[in-house]
């Protein structure tokens, strides 16, 4: 494997000074793991702000051959939560739902959602996958959410565990009285 990291946004690796993996690469045999530690270094960046890239780990595994990570450093007070990526010094102020990354995926996508300040008694947050005749594939969050930034992996399976076909496949989020959609691809 090879790990290697980049501008979330923009593709541009040159800028992620303040990201580092250890080791890069190596050698992981079939049914091991290896551990890789992720560095942050924050001298010379903003206080309170956030700061997004991609980790990327390569394989020659035919079926899986990249893992894209979302890493998000805050440089405030860090708040706590299931799949809550967040400081406090940067809660979003709106709803939000990004486009799913990578798109079109093959075998996993990510989705980044927001919810705002102004919802820390919680909203309910259903965010849900359709097949392109609109019957429902996946429920990927149904729970109450206070604010924060989210990040939610999908695998490509439906609610029984199966995989899906390639194809078009809308997903939707819900929350409070904020609803988005957006398209995403399955190519195998």
């Amino acid at each position: 494997y090879t790990t290697s990291d980049r501008d979330r946004f923009s593709g541009d690796p040159s800028d992620l000074p303040w990201l580092t993996e250890d080791p890069a690469s190596g050698t992981v045999d079939p049914g091991d793991s290896a551990i890789v530690t992720v560095t942050f270094d924050t001298d010379g960046l903003t206080p309170d702000s956030a700061y997004d890239a991609l980790v990327v780990v390569s394989s020659n595994d035919i079926a899986n051959p990249e893992e894209q990570i979302i890493v998000r450093l805050n440089t405030g007070a860090v708040g706590v939560g299931d799949g809550d990526v967040s400081s406090a010094g940067s809660l979003p102020r709106a709803f939000a739902m990004a486009q799913n990354y990578p798109n079109p995926f093959n075998p996993s996508t990510s989705i980044h959602y927001d919810v705002p300040v102004g919802q820390e008694a919680g909203v309910r947050v259903k965010l849900e996958v359709f097949n392109i005749r609109g019957q429902l594939i996946a429920t990927l969050v149904d729970d109450v959410k206070t604010p924060g930034s989210y990040v939610v992996h999908w695998d490509g399976t439906d609610d029984t565990g199966r995989k899906t076909g390639s194809g078009i496949y809308i997903y939707r989020l819900k929350a409070g009285d904020f609803t988005a959609t957006r398209k995403m691809v399955v190519l195998k």
